[in-house]
């Protein structure tokens, strides 16, 4: 195999950017690659808000290569093998590469088994962290800044409340951890996409935590007739408090369409809302509503959001209903949601 010494990152990055145009797809950002050997999504033209629609991965050894990909049917690059070639250097035989790619794939195998083994011990630290902690103190700094009535199944672990993000069979398999200030983290290494939170009203609370039965198992969680899907845990709260209905939470807007696609099959015969975030004031393509915009149209549920102005600087319904209060909370949203059913009948 032919050992291609003479070449520096930037001529490599540069051939790279070459292919990826010449393929149609360059990347739409401007954003930096990374050549590690991993897979990385990019955005393309015509992406929006957090969509990548792109992917890649460039091995950075002796002889750079790679592949990359879209996801965009328009564009017809399910993909496409890249081989770095030097000006000075004759390009690999057929044998070589086929060589290479063989030992791509080992080294991407391996390093995918790697990967699996960290989010297992990941997720049973999780599940260890929830274990230990006890009970939320409704006196906590966050839940008090946020105007809660009571903690809704958080847990604490020294000065942060926890919060369990389950499968669809009950499992934990991430706790997101909230400080006294409201920072917010997940444990690393653990799967986000796709797991949620369910709140409950309080007689249906005290069957399981968060509204999943003691054992866990599919099929046993209770809901109301209709379901309220949001982004943040507090923001899930006021909806829970000021409705006493089921409230899903998805974390972040990103992860509402992965959480909604769960929570249909596991609750088919429900009637789902989303509770979006109004991002407006961010000036960033309102994230949240975009969000929910996007789930309307593909999957048919509406959504509601509140109304503020720029100067408010406030998003979510936890905000409007630390500023108005719950019953007006409530009335708002039931008014909103009628008013666009009756737009859909």
């Amino acid at each position: 195999m032919n050992k291609l010494a003479d070449f520096n990152y930037y001529d490599v990055e540069r051939a790279f950017l070459e292919a990826l145009s010449d393929a149609g797809i360059p990347p739409a950002d401007g954003g930096a690659l990374r050549f590690d050997g991993r897979k990385h999504r990019y955005k393309l033209a015509g992406d929006k808000g957090r969509e990548s629609s792109g992917e890649y991965c460039v091995y950075m050894d002796e002889s750079p290569a790679g592949y990359f990909k879209s996801y965009k049917p328009s564009h017809g690059v399910p993909y496409a093998t890249w081989f770095y070639k030097a000006g000075s250097f004759a390009s690999m035989s057929d044998e070589e590469r086929k060589r290479y790619v063989e030992e791509c794939e080992r080294k991407r195998l391996f390093r995918e088994r790697e990967a699996a083994v960290e989010r297992a011990a990941a997720v049973e630290r999780a599940r260890a962290s929830w274990r230990y902690a006890h009970e939320a103190l409704a006196v906590h700094a966050y839940i008090l800044k946020k105007k809660l009535s009571g903690v809704h199944g958080a847990r604490q672990l020294g000065d942060d409340l926890l919060v369990a993000y389950r499968n669809v069979a009950g499992e934990i398999m991430t706790v997101q951890f909230i400080s006294a200030a409201g920072e917010k983290r997940f444990g690393k290494n653990t799967v986000k996409a796709g797991n949620f939170c369910v709140l409950q009203v309080e007689a249906e609370r005290s069957q399981g935590v968060d509204g999943f039965s003691a054992s866990g198992s599919e099929g046993k969680v209770s809901h109301t007739a209709r379901v309220w899907v949001c982004e943040g845990w507090a923001t899930g709260c006021s909806i829970q408090e000021a409705t006493g209905e089921t409230v899903v939470v998805s974390a972040d807007a990103g992860n509402l369409m992965p959480v909604l696609e769960n929570v249909r099959k596991m609750w088919p015969e429900a009637e789902f809302v989303v509770a979006a975030d109004n991002d407006r004031y961010k000036r960033s393509g309102n994230t949240g509503v975009a969000k929910a915009m996007k789930i309307w149209e593909e999957l048919g549920i509406p959504f509601v959001a509140p109304d503020f102005s720029d100067e408010e600087r406030l998003t979510d319904w936890n905000d409007f209903a630390c500023k108005y209060g719950m019953k007006r909370t409530r009335d708002v949203m039931l008014r909103k949601y009628e008013d666009v059913a009756r737009t859909e009948r």
